[in-house]
C-alpha cells in the first residue's frame, strides 16, 4: 500500500486538495486533507496536477509524477 501526505506552507486552514488535471495511479485516492493514499493496480508513470485552496480560497498548485513498479516476482532457473 501507498501513503503520503502533501505539504504546504502558508495560507489560513483549513486547506481542500484536489487533483485538477492527469489522473492518479488507479487505487490511489487524494483526500481533502492532502493525503496520497491507496493499493495502486496498473504499473505505470502517472503524471497529475494538484491543487491546495486555503479559507480565503487563495489557490497554489503543482504538477506531480508517481512512478507505480511493477510487483517483485521470483522465479528459478530450469
Amino acid at each position: 500500500s501507498y501513503s503520503s501526505a502533501l505539504l504546504l506552507q502558508g495560507g489560513t486552514a483549513p486547506f481542500n486538495w484536489t487533483v485538477t488535471a492527469g489522473s492518479l495511479p488507479p487505487g490511489v485516492t487524494l483526500s481533502p486533507a492532502g493525503v496520497l493514499a491507496g493499493i495502486p493496480t496498473i504499473p505505470g508513470s502517472y503524471t497529475f496536477t494538484v491543487q491546495v485552496a486555503d479559507s480565503l480560497n487563495n489557490l497554489s498548485s503543482r504538477q506531480l509524477v508517481l512512478q507505480v513498479n511493477g510487483p517483485l516476482v521470483v522465479t528459478t532457473l530450469d
